[in-house]
This record gives structure tokens, sequence and C-alpha cells, in this order.
């Protein structure tokens, strides 16, 4: 009699898996919704941070200009005088340039130009602005109504000032050695 030397398998409790299970699959969607959710909230303050950066840029910008226009106008005209909500600038040649504040706090420009007439507006958010005329200068007073934690209107957070002399340039050099100041820098713009 010959034993049959044939090895025999025995199988075990345990099968060889081909496939997941419920707690992987839950596990795998629960980490990828996780990653997902959290590379959205990124992108999406990201982008904000972005916008709210162009926004300040712009607001500093329309300030900037706003100043170097009221400069130009003001040191180029021989005269001022208050009007209703503003003031009106009189240059040598009897042009008038009106600043004018409107109700929506920003300060329109109107200036006369060939075949037509100019028009500049400047927003001013949440401060009141004012215009002083003195006999030999023109001040622009902004103040902000309230303390605000917005990245916008960071240029409007604290009170500024620009003072500039009437006619300084018509005067011949020696006699524009007063300087126009200007304690704050801030403005900004909507142009229509």
């Amino acid at each position: 009699m010959m034993i049959n030397s044939k090895k025999q398998t025995t199988t075990c409790a345990h099968r060889s898996r081909h496939g997941w299970t419920l707690v992987e699959t839950l596990l795998i969607v629960t980490m990828t919704s996780t990653i997902g959710i959290v590379g959205a909230k990124l992108i999406s303050r990201l982008i904000s941070m972005g916008n709210q950066l162009q926004t300040q840029t712009q607001t500093e910008y329309t300030a900037q200009r706003f100043e170097d226009r009221l400069r130009t106008d003001v040191e180029s005209s021989e005269t001022a005088e208050p009007i209703d909500h503003g003031i009106q600038l009189f240059s040598p040649n009897g042009e008038a340039i009106q600043y004018v504040i409107r109700k929506d706090n920003s300060v329109r420009r109107v200036a006369p130009r060939p075949g037509g007439t100019a028009y500049e507006t400047f927003q001013f958010p949440e401060t009141t602005i004012a215009f002083e005329v003195q006999p030999d200068r023109v001040l622009f007073s902004c103040v902000p109504e309230k303390e605000t934690d917005s990245f916008r209107h960071k240029v409007f957070d604290r009170p500024w000032t620009i003072s500039t002399s009437l006619g300084r340039r018509n005067r011949p050099f020696s006699q524009t050695s007063e300087s126009s100041e200007v304690s704050n820098e801030n403005v900004s713009e909507t142009v229509e």
C-alpha cells in the first residue's frame, strides 16, 4: 500500500480580501471631503484677500489722485470762494472749477474743457468732509464718522487735512517758498 504524499491544503477561517470594507470606504470619503473643504476655504480666503488688497490699492490711488488734483487746481487759481456744499476756484483766465460735496459723501470736480465739461467724482466712504476757504489758502478736511475694521476703508481710519496755498503756481519762484501741507494722505474715487 502506498501512501499518497500529496499535500493537502487546509482552509483557514481567514480568506484573502479582494475589496474594501465599509469602514475603509467611509474613512477615505471623510478624509477626502475634509481635504476638499479645507482647500476650498483656503482658496476662497486667498481670493477675498486679493480683492481686499486690490480695493485698498484703488482707494490709495484715488486718495493720491484727489490730493494731486486739488493741489494743482488750487495752486493754479487766483481766488476761491465758498459755494453751497463746496468751493469754486477761479483761474487767471477766468475759468471756474467747482468742487461740490454730494450727499453720498463724495466730492465732484466740475471743470471746463474744450468741447464741454469734465466731471470727476471722488468717494469718501463713512466720513464727514468739508472745504474751508481762507484768504490765501484752501483747506480740505476728512474725518471718519466711526471706527471701522474694514480693510477697504483703512485709508479713512483717522482724520486728515489738505492745506494748499492759492495761486502758488502763478507767482515767481522766490515767492513760493511757503509749501503746501497734508496731515494724512487719504482719499477714494469713483470716476463717472
